[in-house]
Formats: C-alpha cells, sequence, structure tokens
C-alpha cells in the first residue's frame, strides 16, 4: 500500500479522479465493464468534475449511487443532482448508466425496505454463487442482470415485510410497537 500526503483538497480529487479513470480503463478492457459506487455529500463533488475531465472509457462504466438525500428532484441537497451535473453533462455518460436511490417513490419506508432487501441479496447472493462478493456477481451478470434477479428474488420477501409491517407484527415482535426514534 502507498500513502501519499497532498497539500490540499483539490489535489486529493485529482488525485483520485486520476486513479478511479485508472480503474476504469482497466476493468473495461479486461471485463468489458466498470462498476462504481459513489458516496454521496460534498466531497465527491470536485472529485467528479475531475473525472469527467479524464480518459474514461464511459461506454462501459456504470454508477450506483450509495447515498441520498430526501429532497426534491433537481434540489440542491440531492447527490443525484450533483453527479448527473458532474458527469452527465460532461461527459457521454448515458442516463441509463447511473443507477439512482428510489427516494422520490411515494412510500419511502417502503423503498429503504425494498433497497435494503436488495443489498443483502446481493450479499447473500455474490457468497452463494460466486464464492466472493455481491461485487463478482454484478460484475458477472451486468448492473441491470443483477438488479433484475435480486429484485425478482427479494420480492416475495419485500412483500412479506410489507405485509407484517403494515399489521405491526414487526413492531410486536421487537417489542417497539408504537415508539419512534
Amino acid at each position: 500500500m502507498v500513502i501519499r500526503m497532498l497539500s490540499d483538497a483539490d489535489s486529493v480529487a485529482r488525485e483520485a479522479a486520476a486513479f478511479i479513470a485508472g480503474e476504469a480503463r482497466v476493468a473495461v478492457a479486461a471485463r468489458g465493464r466498470f462498476i462504481f459506487a459513489v458516496s454521496g455529500g460534498r466531497t465527491p463533488w470536485v472529485m467528479l468534475r475531475a473525472l469527467a475531465g479524464e480518459k474514461v472509457p464511459w461506454e462501459g462504466v456504470h454508477i450506483v449511487q450509495v447515498d441520498e438525500r430526501v429532497a426534491p428532484a433537481g434540489g440542491q441537497d440531492r447527490n443525484l443532482t450533483h453527479l448527473r451535473e458532474s458527469l452527465l453533462d460532461r461527459t457521454p455518460l448515458r442516463p441509463e448508466q447511473l443507477y439512482a436511490m428510489p427516494v422520490e417513490l411515494p412510500d419511502l419506508e417502503a423503498a429503504a425496505t425494498q433497497y435494503a432487501l436488495i443489498s443483502a441479496a446481493a450479499s447473500v447472493l455474490g457468497r452463494v454463487l460466486t464464492g466472493t462478493t455481491a461485487g463478482a456477481l454484478i460484475e458477472a451478470l451486468g448492473y441491470p442482470g443483477f438488479y433484475l434477479l435480486t429484485t425478482v428474488l427479494a420480492l416475495p420477501g419485500i412483500l412479506l415485510f410489507w405485509f407484517m409491517m403494515r399489521r405491526g407484527m414487526i413492531d410486536r415482535a421487537l417489542g417497539t410497537a408504537g415508539r419512534r426514534d
């Protein structure tokens, strides 16, 4: 492992962008795709803008959002807004290559449950089918195929969990009925 000290945040952002671009080139050349999970908050914004200026094989890049705020579509508080402004508006990355978190659904509890169950199913399926991580399964299937597979497999569990939540069965089982944290 190499540890480097850089003088300021902009230098760190440029170095990170160059590193990610290099990894994307290697992954796309080897496997035809690079799946990049992007955190939220303000920290990645400068790096994303720097990444837009790097030599990246955008046709093989898929961006997965792993953090989002509940805010109106297009709002400046949304991480997705900044992802779109930093990458979609400045690169040939297509909108269908950006996988947003479902924070605009009317039932946020159901959306959070679905996202958690799909994430859990991804971890289990990755271990069972590849012996490694969910990332290996995503690489093998491609993100759209992986998402479809985990959604189909998780759907019965999601429906059961939703039904149990609606009936208050989860709260009663955990002894948390009526409690809001």
